[in-house]
């Protein structure tokens, strides 16, 4: 008997599957009020990281190991960039519909500078910077941080490949 052989997965759709695990565990975390735990934060980057070497290695396998390295890191990174538009969109869309978390965001902001020690002039300054550049730096945060895992999750998935 013939063991069943994957059949490839184009990069948009393995994006869009990333994508929509990612936005379901971000409502689960938010909902709970387990949004501030930078731990399981953490756990979204390994999602993405092991799910887009997991595509890139299913890739290489459904296309018999006749794919080179930078084919299948190419994949990969592709697969990231449609999950990371799909992510800014859903963060565009959820800030909007629920202002109440960005606000939710500025008061953790502002709980950690207190901890710190950061003097008070300071604080608020930090905070206006914050408020008035929310958008900017919530783009950024999602290009780089989704784009740099995704780019490792392509290595990763690339180098376990089986080529031939």
């Amino acid at each position: 008997m013939q063991a069943a052989v994957a059949k490839p997965v184009p990069h948009a759709l393995a994006g869009a599957l990333l994508a929509g695990v990612l936005v379901l565990y971000s409502l689960v975390l938010t909902f709970t009020g387990l949004n501030t735990n930078r731990a399981l934060g953490g756990v979204s980057l390994l999602l993405l990281a092991g799910g887009v070497a997991y595509f890139v290695w299913r890739q290489g396998t459904a296309l018999g190991g006749g794919a080179a390295f930078g084919e299948l890191f190419s994949y990969g990174f592709k697969a990231t960039a449609v999950c990371t538009l799909v992510l800014i969109g859903f963060q565009w869309v959820f800030y909007t519909v629920f202002p109440e978390y960005r606000e939710q965001l500025l008061d953790i902001t502002r709980e950690e500078m207190v901890r710190q020690g950061v003097p008070e002039a300071q604080m608020g300054s930090a905070l206006a910077s914050m408020r008035d550049y929310f958008w900017a730096m919530t783009i950024g945060g999602a290009l780089f941080s989704t784009l740099l895992t995704g780019a490792v999750g392509s290595l990763i998935g690339a180098g376990l490949a089986k080529r031939r």
